[in-house]
């Protein structure tokens, strides 16, 4: 029976209450105390006594049952409250966590964009730095053509012969600009071993030298030696690399 600290008295049970004597009264008030406070039940040889307590201590059996289940309603509900405002913290934490998360994330891709933007400029500065370079080198070739041909309209006037032509020019081929030929060289090799075949022998001699530091005097005798031990002759248009186990039609 569970504790409690008091117990209810019906005005139902008076006219009972009144049946007896101030004695028989205490005797039973005494023992409904007894009853109350822990379940005791007390054995009466007065009839008059035991009638009335059984009466009451039914009131006071059904009173106690509906406080226990009072009580276990109010521990469940209180327990159910807590494991919600329990749940309701854990939620809010990562809410939070995930927010803090986003605006890292959020930072963090700014800063990307700010280094991709960097990135672009660099390259726009060196893109514009290259065409100036270009415009240079062009102006310089006009400049010289100009100088030429006021020099051979001298000479005819003055009866001097032209000067011999300068040497073509060497230009950088590959993707680092390491192989240095002519156009004739480079239109002589292709025509004796085809486009496809030259191109992918500079690809090689330009990354070679790149990654070994290799130097050579004569690019187009050393690109020749190299078709040349590959046995690769003349005229072909397809063509096999052991070395590479690839076959370029």
């Amino acid at each position: 029976m569970a504790e409690k600290k008091s117990f209810m008295i019906y005005l139902d049970n008076e006219k009972q209450v009144n049946m007896l004597t101030d004695e028989q009264a205490g005797k039973l008030f005494k023992a409904l105390f007894e009853f109350a406070k822990d379940g005791t039940e007390t054995d009466f040889n007065d009839g008059m006594i035991a009638m009335a307590f059984s009466f009451m201590t039914d009131s006071i059996t059904r009173d106690t049952a509906k406080y226990n289940a009072k009580c276990e309603k109010n521990k469940a509900i209180a327990l159910e409250r807590e494991a919600n405002r329990r749940a309701e913290r854990e939620r809010q934490a990562q809410k939070l966590e995930h927010e803090r998360a986003r605006a890292y994330t959020n930072i963090t891709d700014i800063d990307k964009d700010k280094d991709i933007d960097k990135d672009i400029d660099k390259d726009k500065d060196k893109d514009i730095d290259k065409d100036k370079d270009i415009d240079k080198d062009i102006d310089k070739d006009i400049d010289k053509d100009i100088d030429k041909d006021k020099e051979i309209d001298i000479n005819k006037r003055t009866g001097k012969p032209s000067p011999a032509p300068p040497k073509s020019s060497k230009k950088n081929f590959g993707e680092y600009g390491n192989v240095s030929l002519t156009d004739e060289q480079y239109s002589q090799l292709v025509k004796d071993y085809g486009e496809p075949v030259m191109n992918d022998y500079i690809r090689r001699m330009d990354e070679y030298i790149q990654m070994k530091g290799k130097k050579y005097k004569d690019f187009n005798l050393a690109l020749r030696n190299w078709i040349k031990k590959d046995g690769i002759t003349k005229g072909n248009d397809s063509y096999g690399r052991i070395n590479k186990g690839i076959i370029l039609d």
